[in-house]
C-alpha cells in the first residue's frame, strides 16, 4: 500500500512537471516574434547601379545573408555571411565575397532598419561608406 502512494505521488509530481514544461515552452513560443528581416529582398533606393538589366538582391535567412548584384541575370558582384537582428539594428559580418570585390572580409554593416508595406529602410554603415537604402519584400 505504502508502495502504490509513493509511486502515485511520483507519477502526480512527473505529471505537473511535464505540464509546467510545456505550458512554458508554449509561452516562449508564444513570445518570440518572427524575424522581419528574414526574406527576400530587392533594391529599390537609391536606384543608382541598378538601372537596366541590372538588379540587387539579398537573402537573408535566421543568422545568415547572401548579397548579389545581377546584370542581364548574370551575377557580377556578391557577397555574404552572418546576420543579426536584435528588434532595430540589423549587422551583417562580411564571410565571403566574389573577386572583384574590394577586400572587406570581416567588416560589419550595422543599419538602423525600419519596415513599411513590405519594405525594410536601412540605414547605418557599412565599412567607410554612409548607407541609405530601401529594399523591398520579394513575394
Amino acid at each position: 500500500m505504502k508502495k502504490n502512494t509513493i509511486f502515485s505521488a511520483f507519477i502526480c509530481i512527473m505529471a505537473l512537471l511535464f505540464v509546467t514544461a510545456l505550458s512554458a515552452s508554449s509561452v516562449q513560443a508564444q513570445s518570440k516574434k518572427p524575424n522581419p528581416t528574414v526574406g527576400v529582398w530587392k533594391l529599390v533606393y537609391p536606384a543608382v547601379g541598378i538601372a537596366g538589366n541590372q538588379a540587387k538582391v539579398k537573402i537573408i535567412t535566421e543568422g545568415h545573408f547572401v548579397w548579389t548584384h545581377t546584370y542581364d541575370n548574370v551575377i557580377v558582384l556578391s557577397l555574404g555571411g552572418t546576420c543579426s537582428f536584435d528588434g532595430e539594428t540589423y549587422t551583417e559580418e562580411v564571410q565571403y565575397r566574389s573577386p572583384n570585390m574590394r577586400d572587406c572580409i570581416g567588416e560589419k554593416a550595422v543599419y538602423k532598419v525600419q519596415f513599411e508595406d513590405g519594405k525594410m529602410h536601412c540605414t547605418g554603415t557599412f565599412g567607410p561608406e554612409e548607407i541609405d537604402e530601401i529594399w523591398e519584400r520579394v513575394e
